[in-house]
């Protein structure tokens, strides 16, 4: 799921996933070999990054600085035509982005990472 914000309490349902043994994991998102993998994940269906909401303005500004480092669809984000650079789901945030928000320079956000 691209980076975005519920509107309101949300119930998570996740069905267990498993790739077939042997099979390679496959990027959606972003490009092929650019999202820094960790074995320690044990081949996990789903990652999540949960912001808190007093948060989310230092992440917003950091997504506008940078807006250009990230790929939607194949191709690097156009900010112009971002509304909204968490409700338009345009960003997924790599290793690298977060390491990059969570430094003073740029506003110190960290996710909680389950």
């Amino acid at each position: 799921t691209k980076l975005h914000q519920d509107m309101s309490d949300a119930a998570n349902i996740l069905m267990h996933c498993q790739l077939p043994e042997g099979a390679r994991v496959a990027v959606r998102c972003g490009r092929e070999g650019s999202w820094e993998r960790d074995e320690s994940y044990g081949n996990a269906g789903a990652l999540w990054d949960i912001w808190r909401v007093r948060d989310v303005p230092a992440l917003r500004a950091y997504l506008a600085r940078h807006a250009t480092e990230f790929w939607y669809k194949g191709e690097p984000v156009d900010p112009s035509k971002v509304g909204d650079v968490i409700f338009d789901q345009a960003f997924m945030m790599t290793r690298a982005h977060l390491r990059a928000a969570a430094t003073p320079e740029e506003g110190a956000v960290q996710p909680w990472h389950f």
